[in-house]
């Protein structure tokens, strides 16, 4: 007990250690039907030890790296009931099981290899004797890779030295190893050293990472080592299926069967139904053999099919959110490119949902590798997006982006257009001073009528945000000027809407009111029916405004309607806020409260600069 309380129960918190880590990605056998228990039966008696027993789960409350822990002393003093008295008693902490080996360092029969043990825990993970490498290293990877992300416990009791455990240790942060010996006289230096050790396993000791990849790489049919070596091309941190056929230039079918046989390899795994991912190690490992295996044209031709993989689909997707938004030129796909159908709305979500993070990677390649068309349009087709759902940031470093490309190719048209959209940025994300400058900057190219009547609604906009009403309606009457003498149908709607908007705030109410009338004619049988909530919005403005609540109410809750439907989180909150003035104004106090609180989540959820105001309405 003495023993215990002077160090020889010792925590050692290595760094994230990287060698279960490396070959993270090589999992792919399912998990076993019910949690490994390899945990002896532990003594029905036991007392006393609560200050060891407390220190051992102390270590793991405050685990967040790799964590080994070592239970030293001479025999008989009790280590391995400790241990298992403990592991039993913590089983709820590690919810993907306990492996558990006696090592026999000191055992007269002599201490167990490694190299048993590994294929005893191998096949505690159910590993087809066929799947199970010949070679040691490859070993002691597989295994690692089968408890990589796993809360699991390894006991290891009666150890020997350092060599004897090395090759049990895993590499993931989330699981706990627990050593007991009789060699710790210094109980820290055995199991720091092991730390150490294991932490330089990728360079040395022995261990050939590139060795263990080929060996399953050189398994691969033709066409699969295409395909593995093409995805180390792929910038996300997981790939669909579109995208990886796109990538091998193969229809679907073909390139789901490749997946297969690249899964069955342990070079990749399933994150969730048609989508995969490798770790980042066999990521770099799948690359370095795309630079030594394929041509620089094969390399570029593969990337360009991705890029327009996602290209298209973001395209096909921003039509379903915004379909009477002015659409860009798209040249067609190109051969060997597989595009997913995007048939309505919700899918169009549901998409974006999935592949926001690789389409953010998307355009950081596609800067890199300069494909300047692909810079610009991409940010294009994301803006609705990202515009809805208030991803402020994503949206102006893309926009950024897209600006530069079109400097780099000198097009004056394409500049004003990226110029007005970052200047929506910045408006529905509240910088509403950055907003009036990069649109001042868009108003001065000469860009044809069209692009200036946008540029002036869209200043429009900037001003009446931020109170200054009378450059609101100069550059709205400017707008609606411009755009009736283009006559283009989207640009006469739009401005009309910013117009009545800024007539409402300068007080001419009847005026606001017969350019919302306009708009709603404009549109009769066209479907069009994010500007038909825009133009029922602001005739709900202008019934409150003349004191007819009831009227604001009704026009407010049908615009919050579309505004849901569209999933319009900037445009669904300020109109909330406006309800719940109209239903404060006629008394309903507790609906009013509700609006106001909804909006105020809304603009919390979009990190927007008006929730502050609209929390102190209540």
């Amino acid at each position: 007990m003495d023993e215990l309380r002077n160090g020889v129960v010792g925590p050692v918190h290595g760094p994230v250690v990287q060698a279960g880590a490396i070959h993270g990605g090589v999992h792919v056998h399912p998990a076993p039907p019910a949690p490994i228990n390899q945990l002896p039966p532990a003594v029905p008696h036991f007392v006393g030890r609560a200050d060891a027993l407390d220190f051992l789960s102390a270590q793991v409350d405050r685990q967040s790296t790799l964590l080994i822990t070592s239970i030293g002393g001479t025999a008989g003093i009790g280590k391995t009931t400790l241990a298992v008295h403990w592991a039993h008693r913590e089983r709820a902490r590690f919810p993907d099981g306990q492996l558990y080996v006696d090592l026999r360092g000191f055992d007269a029969r002599g201490p167990i290899d490694p190299a048993t043990a590994v294929r005893g825990f191998l096949d505690a993970f159910q590993v087809p004797k066929e799947r199970i490498p010949v070679d040691l290293a490859a070993q002691v990877a597989l295994y690692r890779s089968h408890v990589e992300g796993r809360r699991m416990l390894i006991l290891l009791d009666n150890a020997r030295d350092p060599d004897q455990v090395r090759p049990l240790l895993p590499g993931s942060a989330t699981c706990v190893v627990l050593v007991t010996s009789r060699a710790t006289t210094e109980p820290h230096l055995g199991v720091g050293e092991l730390v150490t050790e294991l932490a330089e396993l990728s360079t040395g000791d022995g261990l050939d990472i590139r060795a263990v990849f080929d060996w399953s790489y050189r398994t691969l049919s033709d066409d699969a080592a295409r395909l593995f070596r093409l995805l180390g091309l792929h910038p996300g941190a997981d790939v669909g299926v579109p995208a990886a056929a796109s990538l091998v230039g193969l229809p679907t079918p073909r390139t789901r069967r490749l997946l297969g046989e690249l899964t069955g390899a342990a070079l990749l795994e399933v994150r969730s139904p048609g989508r995969y991912r490798h770790h980042d190690l066999l990521r770099e490992y799948a690359a370095e053999r795309a630079a030594e295996e394929e041509t620089t044209e094969g390399t570029h031709a593969a990337v360009a099919r991705m890029l327009d993989c996602y290209l298209h689909t973001s395209f096909a997707g921003e039509r379903r959110l915004y379909p009477y938004r002015d659409p860009i030129p798209l040249e067609p796909a190109g051969p060997g490119v597989v595009l997913p159908e995007v048939p309505d709305l919700g899918s169009a979500w549901d998409w974006f949902t999935a592949e926001h993070g690789n389409l953010l990677a998307a355009v950081d390649l596609a800067v890199r590798e300069g494909f300047t068309g692909h810079t610009w349009r991409l940010p294009w087709a994301l803006s609705s997006y990202f515009g809805r759902s208030g991803r402020w940031r994503d949206w102006e470093a893309t926009q950024l982006d897209a600006l530069a490309a079109a400097r780099a190719l000198g097009d004056r048209g394409i500049e004003a257009l990226t110029l007005c959209v970052l200047g929506r940025v910045y408006t529905l994300s509240g910088r509403y001073q950055d907003a009036v400058e990069v649109l001042d900057r868009a108003l001065a190219i000469p860009a044809g009528d069209t692009r200036r009547a946008h540029a002036h609604e869209a200043i429009s906009l900037a001003h009446e945000r931020c109170g200054a009403i009378a450059d609101a309606h100069a550059h709205g009457l400017l707008a609606v000027a411009i755009a009736d003498a283009t006559g283009h149908r989207s640009r006469r709607v739009n401005a009309r809407i910013q117009l009545g908007r800024a007539l409402v705030g300068v007080g001419d109410l009847d005026g606001a009111r017969d350019r919302f009338h306009q708009v709603i004619d404009m549109m009769a049988g066209s479907g069009d029916r994010i500007s038909y909530s825009d133009a029922t919005e602001g005739l709900g403005r202008v019934h409150h405004r003349v004191g007819d609540f009831e009227g604001a109410v009704a026009r407010f809750e049908e615009a919050i309607e579309c505004h849901r439907d569209f999933g319009d989180r900037w445009s669904r909150a300020y109109t909330l806020c406006r309800l719940g003035d109209s239903l404060a104004a006629l008394g309903r106090h507790d609906d009013a409260r509700r609006a106001w609180f909804e909006s105020w989540e809304l603009f919390t959820r979009i990190g927007h600069p008006e929730a502050g105001s609209v929390r102190g309405r209540w």
